[in-house]
């Protein structure tokens, strides 16, 4: 349960400076805060919470696999901007579906 706790709190680390400032951000992030107290207060809410979101958790499942290559929301949110392409497209699809939310298109500068 604490794993989760963790995982959960790294991930809505990542998520606020990422998606503020995008329109709709705040329904979105209230939203993946409430899930996350509902969790956190019961785990069996993982299951069943009004606030269950299938865009956080593909947040999650993208940040648990930066935590098994050994990168942590600490090592990731100083370096965000590099992350938020890949971020951004694993999320877009979900995000637009969920809350109808289209996502900035970013795109790295390769020189």
């Amino acid at each position: 349960m604490e794993k989760l706790n963790v995982l959960f709190q790294n991930t809505l680390y990542i998520a606020y400076p990422l998606i503020t400032g995008v329109e709709g951000s705040e329904r979105v992030l209230n939203k993946w805060q409430q899930f996350y107290q509902d969790v956190e207060r019961d785990l069996q809410r993982i299951y069943n919470s009004t606030y269950s979101s299938q865009t956080f958790e593909r947040l999650v499942k993208w940040v648990s696999k930066k935590e098994a290559l050994g990168l942590s929301a600490i090592d990731i949110l100083p370096k965000l901007d590099d992350h938020k392409e890949e971020i951004f497209e694993c999320l877009k699809d979900d995000l637009y579906m969920e809350f109808g939310i289209k996502l900035p298109v970013t795109k790295k500068n390769y020189l």
